[in-house]
């Protein structure tokens, strides 16, 4: 099938554009209000969607309008932020399209907001991790070869019983990275005036043995929210997050959702510059990013030996140009509040990725 033909299959449209992030990255938001159902009536208006299923076992299914993107993306997070009662739960879907044809559905989530009392992974996989039409799934993030996807949907799949309470999303939206575009100029942090916020610490270090080494973006997270006014313990906050799939912590999608599920409005987003950060370091919101680096590659890190994925909470910067972090592999305040270089931070920071966590905006 021809290409504009077959997305005019699809009932591509254009989505709410959240706007371009750095030049390149985009980030965009699904139209609640839009898409198709099946096996439920469903409710949408501008600020929630919830399906109920007919009868039991059978879940409802919302699926969004297909977006075409901006330009081709190599790259796709996506973001939900919802409500499930005990008892339900929401499976979360994507695909992309590219070179005439749609991937198959690649499984997200099945996300509840219950909390497991123990880590504890699914053994095989609930899923395999589909791939086809050049797309797969890397744990959280949608992958297109060269030259890129040109379009993304995402379906929803209510689970929960008939007469009882249902799930309900508030929000899903994606950010996609661009194939092939420029890198975002790389402004220090000597090009901003001073900010600091007061981001009380915690070490992950902190926690049971069996699982402190593996938790630095829950810990992250647990901080970002205790500044924003919900304290809870670690360990609480590093189950909500826990992707029992992969038997990871680090699931940024995860992260944002359990986020949203404690009334936050989170997502995952690409940042390519320190201005972009001081942005929401002027409204009161931390930044968590992920970095990685090679032993050396970052003067005074308590991971002295580097490391290939670990998440930190950006607070402010220092009138010398440096980058004000809580970094949760410190064993304490002393070891963990610190001031980074800003050049090797950014270089650390390589991927752009972010979770932003903020209060609801009618709160």
């Amino acid at each position: 099938m021809p290409r504009a033909a077959a997305m005019a299959a699809a009932l591509t449209l254009m989505a709410p554009q959240m706007g371009w992030t750095s030049p390149k990255d985009w980030e965009l938001a699904f139209e609640l209000s839009s898409g198709s159902a099946v096996n439920a009536p469903w409710r949408a208006g501008a600020r929630e969607l919830s399906a109920r299923a007919q009868q039991a076992g059978t879940p409802g299914i919302w699926t969004s309008p297909a977006i075409e993107a901006a330009v081709p993306f190599s790259a796709a997070v996506v973001s939900w932020n919802a409500r499930t009662p005990p008892g339900t739960r929401l499976r979360v879907e994507a695909r992309a399209f590219r070179e005439g044809g749609w991937s198959p559905w690649c499984r997200l989530a099945t996300w509840s907001g219950d909390a497991p009392e123990a880590p504890i992974r699914r053994r095989p996989p609930p899923w395999a991790e589909p791939s086809g039409q050049g797309v797969r799934l890397d744990v959280d993030t949608l992958l297109a070869r060269p030259p890129g996807a040109t379009a993304l949907q995402c379906r929803l799949s209510f689970f929960g019983s008939p007469a009882g309470p249902r799930p309900r999303v508030r929000a899903l939206c994606a950010v996609l990275t661009a194939t092939g575009a420029a890198q975002g100029r790389a402004e220090t942090a000597t090009d901003l005036a001073p900010i600091e916020l007061d981001v009380p610490y915690r070490s992950q270090r902190a926690e049971e043995r069996s699982i402190a080494s593996r938790i630095c973006c829950p810990t992250s997270l647990s901080m970002a929210m205790a500044w924003l006014g919900k304290a809870l313990p670690t360990k609480s906050v590093a189950l909500r997050c826990y992707d029992p799939a992969h038997d990871l912590f680090g699931n940024w999608s995860f992260a944002a959702a359990a986020a949203g599920e404690l009334g936050f409005d989170a997502r995952v987003t690409r940042l390519r510059d320190w201005a972009a950060v001081r942005r929401y370091l002027e409204r009161g919101v931390p930044v968590i990013v992920s970095i990685g680096f090679e032993a050396g590659g970052l003067d005074g890190s308590p991971m002295k030996n580097g490391t290939a994925g670990h998440l930190i909470l950006v607070r402010g910067f220092t009138s010398d140009g440096r980058v004000l972090v809580n970094d949760p592999a410190g064993a304490d305040a002393v070891t963990g509040q610190l001031a980074y270089r800003a050049d090797q931070l950014l270089a650390a920071w390589r991927n752009g990725a972010a979770i932003v966590v903020e209060p609801p905006a009618d709160r």
